[in-house]
């Protein structure tokens, strides 16, 4: 490839991976998650509520040592099952936007390859894809409790655990159990209750893993979750959905075999994650934003984000009677339940519609009282913009994740008690091919578990913010600047514009579906322009020297990159207009670049 080619493909790679945008096939906006948050208070009714909406989609739920559910459970009645306990905190995740990240998930399992010469479908993604798009009651509540958030960005979407376990339990389809009794033996014991349910339960789990299913007339859930991942444009990498499609439809019994034992793998190793988190995560937290609404304008403003972590929603704070017996029988100490000096990780993943804030500072670890703070300040608009129409669909996304260091010990002695039987329950896998993925998935899962003892906490910050009044009359693919003056699209290769700064030697070619015009400048710098779809008005917030660019009137408009690229000074712009995406990359400096892009937009 040559160096202009290189810088070109870098370019519109990162261009797509900024925006969201694949070459896949159609793309679609994506959400960003809700404005506002429940203001409901936590309590044992919560808990109650859902515990009787698991049971309605299937999920019976148990009191240790006990055959008969707390609610009848509607039939056919999923082999995944849930003790009271976990139901409180799965409940408590749910309530407080709380749970794995999607990069945690796709740690716990790495998906096999559906076809040859294609990547495997992240586990995250996929159990997204299904969530949005299976019918049924599993599937609505993993739904609900999802939430609307950025699906393109599939790593950074905070997973409630329920969701893993609905997702196991619906995939596994339902099987009438060859022996035992629904709530486990009785036992002598809280620990060897908890213990003889869980085991019981992924026992079943993976004797119905074996009767998967996912071809019908039409395909089933699983063709429509392809094309759900398909119209997301997440997928920059190739996921070989189309060759996928092909081998669902055919429906050849050995060319299914890789699609099943994918599926398979992640609904097997989630369902015995799940449980894992669910009994020993009786805590969560909750992130508020203080102002609860921020505002752009002139100046900048300073506000809060403060995480607040809480156990269960008992007073005073105890461990649940099940931990307590199998942490006597694992010879650990607990802790006290209510955290601190806990590890606090915030990320920052959506800005919408563009950058809002920036980060100030953070607290460190929680402190005494169970609180961590994380300090912004808005950005400020340009005076004319500020002056525009107030707008109230801002939105900043962010998380913190925490980690107890106090904790490492019992989930060490905990899991390796609770689940020491687990690989020998995979010899109910029926599938011998089904059953030689799934067992080193499992192996690999719980050794280590260090995936699992963190909890992510999702924080919503709505952020009101103005727009040039006449804006909302430019036509599509256009925008107003201050003086009347419209910023255009180019309509093929901008030669004037790359001319005005010395730029010649045009030359047109296409990557992942995208037109772009690349020229050759004084000392032979290279400068490559491109439009292309617009899938998301925020940056990934990895791609390092980000800066937002006073572009007037764009929706969005960032720089990034640095003056030490393999080639020397490489720049970048992206500028958001309407449903297209303007890219303008080149060696030169952040701020030739951005002039160059100015004049290409008509503005200068």
């Amino acid at each position: 490839m040559s160096a202009m080619r290189r810088l070109y493909s870098v370019a519109i790679a990162l261009s797509l991976v900024l925006t969201g945008c694949g070459s896949s096939g159609p793309s679609t906006s994506q959400p960003t998650a809700s404005r506002g948050r429940s203001t409901v208070a936590f309590t044992e009714s919560t808990v109650d509520q859902y515990a009787e909406s698991l049971a309605a989609a299937g999920i019976g739920v148990y009191r240790p040592g006990e055959s008969k559910p707390l609610s009848e459970v509607k039939r056919p009645a999923a082999p995944m099952r849930l003790l009271r306990e976990q139901v409180a905190n799965a409940a408590l995740g749910v309530w407080a936007y709380a749970g794995l990240r999607g990069r945690d998930v796709d740690s716990l399992v790495s998906t096999p390859r559906m076809v040859d010469g294609a990547k495997p479908i992240p586990a995250s993604l996929l159990i997204i894809a299904w969530a949005q798009t299976a019918p049924g009651a599993k599937a609505e509540l993993a739904k609900q409790a999802l939430g609307t958030q950025n699906w393109a960005h599939y790593q950074d979407v905070t997973f409630p655990t329920i969701v893993l376990a609905l997702f196991a339990a619906d995939v596994a389809p339902a099987v009438e159990s060859t022996g035992g009794s629904g709530g486990g033996a009785q036992a002598v014991s809280g620990c060897e209750a908890v213990t003889g349910f869980i085991h019981t339960t992924i026992e079943k789990v993976f004797a119905a893993i074996g009767h998967i299913k996912i071809v019908t007339s039409s395909g089933g859930w699983f063709m429509d979750a392809l094309t759900f991942i398909r119209n997301l444009g997440a997928a920059v990498v190739n996921f070989g959905i189309d060759k996928i499609k092909a081998i669902v439809i055919g429906g050849v019994d050995l060319a299914l075999r890789p699609v099943i034992s994918a599926i398979a793998t992640v609904a097997s190793v989630v369902a015995v994650a799940s449980q894992i988190l669910l009994f020993l995560q009786p805590w969560t937290g909750d992130i508020r934003p203080d102002p609860g609404i921020a505002r752009r304008d002139a100046s900048a403003h300073d506000g809060t984000m403060t995480l607040r972590v809480r156990a269960g929603s008992n007073q005073p704070q105890q461990w649940p009677p099940e931990i307590e017996g199998c942490a006597r029988v694992a010879g650990v100490t607990l802790p006290s339940l209510t955290p601190k000096d806990a590890d606090v990780t915030w990320t920052v993943f959506e800005q919408a519609p563009g950058p809002m804030v920036v980060k100030v500072s953070d607290s460190g670890p929680l402190a005494a009282d169970s609180t961590a703070t994380w300090r912004y300040q808005t950005l400020p608009e340009p005076p004319d913009v500020a002056e525009g129409k107030l707008m109230q669909d801002g939105i900043v996304q962010l998380s913190a994740k925490v980690h107890r260091k106090d904790l490492d010990d019992l989930h060490e002695r905990v899991t390796s008690l609770l689940f020491q039987g687990v690989p020998t329950l995979i010899q109910q896998v029926t599938e011998p091919f089904i059953r030689s993925v799934v067992g080193p998935a499992i192996q690999r899962l719980l050794s280590p578990l260090t995936a699992l003892r963190d909890v992510t906490i999702l924080g919503v910050l709505p952020v009101d913010y103005h727009v040039p009044d006449d804006e909302k009359t430019a036509a599509p693919g256009t925008s107003v600047r201050p003086g009347g003056k419209v910023a255009v699209l180019p309509q093929g290769c901008p030669d004037a514009a790359a001319a005005a700064f010395g730029y010649g030697q045009r030359e047109v070619f296409n990557h992942s579906g995208v037109q772009a015009c690349s020229y050759i400048g004084p000392s032979k710098v290279q400068l490559v322009i491109g439009v292309s779809k617009t899938v998301s008005t925020s940056p990934r917030p990895d791609v390092e020297n980000l800066e937002p660019v006073d572009i007037p009137g764009a929706d969005a408009a960032w720089s990034f990159g640095g003056p030490t690229g393999p080639l020397g000074p490489e720049y970048f712009v992206d500028v958001i207009m309407g449903d297209k995406t303007l890219t303008v990359a080149g060696g030169e400096s952040r701020e030739r670049i951005i002039a160059i892009t100015r004049k290409v937009l008509g503005l200068e």
